[in-house]
């Protein structure tokens, strides 16, 4: 799986990714490579997540600044 169908598959399957990559880590318990994989699609998009969140409000305060 690449990051792209990573990222169109739906809401639900991201959040159980989320939740399985979360389990995993807190209960200490290895992760198959295909798991490594998608812990390191959820790291991109939330870093995604917060670089468009920076970038929008920026573009806000630049809107109100002209």
């Amino acid at each position: 799986m690449t990051y792209d169908e990573f990222v169109s598959k739906s809401p639900e399957y991201y959040m159980d990714m989320v939740r399985l990559i979360d389990i995993k880590i807190k209960h200490r318990m290895e992760m198959t490579e295909d798991e490594k994989r998608i812990n390191e699609f959820i790291m991109e998009v939330q870093e995604n997540n917060k670089i468009n969140a920076l970038r929008n409000r920026f573009e806000k305060l630049w809107d109100i600044d002209q």
